[in-house]
């Protein structure tokens, strides 16, 4: 029934998935009410205002995430789970390191790719889907 209008309505129409962190639902719990699944209300979007706390060790890949993630909208401070020191964090270095790493591949003349899926119960489908990817995009024919 959409379809004849096109995807902009449909798209308008819609709405957004509930925010993830890290592959967790973010959900925002009002002072004085209960703290359960059910009473919570799911957020599309990180607050104004806030920060995220990221409790652990330094260097961790999910330190990494969140920082390339959120770190440019909203500050970041990790809490050494040891020590107790509390550290804001700035994502400038790990997007200067990202940018290199994109000039540098596209400045390459050739780009190679090597996948191992031994293991992988999908790996077959996996290799299929990224070499058709890379056909789409450009890649060798």
């Amino acid at each position: 029934r959409w379809a004849c209008l096109g995807p902009l309505p449909l798209a308008a129409a819609g709405r957004p998935d509930p925010l993830r962190v890290c592959g967790r639902r973010v959900r925002r719990v009002v002072a004085g009410e209960g703290v359960g699944d059910h009473e919570a209300t799911p957020l599309r979007q990180l607050p104004h205002g806030c920060a995220l706390l990221y409790v652990g060790a330094e260097g961790s890949s999910l330190e990494r995430r969140l920082l390339l993630r959120h770190g440019n909208a909203h500050p970041v401070f990790r809490l050494d789970h040891i020590s107790g020191d509390l550290t804001k964090l700035s994502s400038d270095a790990l997007l200067m390191k990202r940018y290199r790493y994109v000039e540098l591949a596209r400045a390459a003349g050739t780009i190679g790719l090597l996948m191992c899926a031994t293991g992988s119960t999908y790996g077959k489908s996996v290799a299929d889907r990224l070499e058709a990817l890379l056909r789409r995009g450009g890649g060798p024919r």
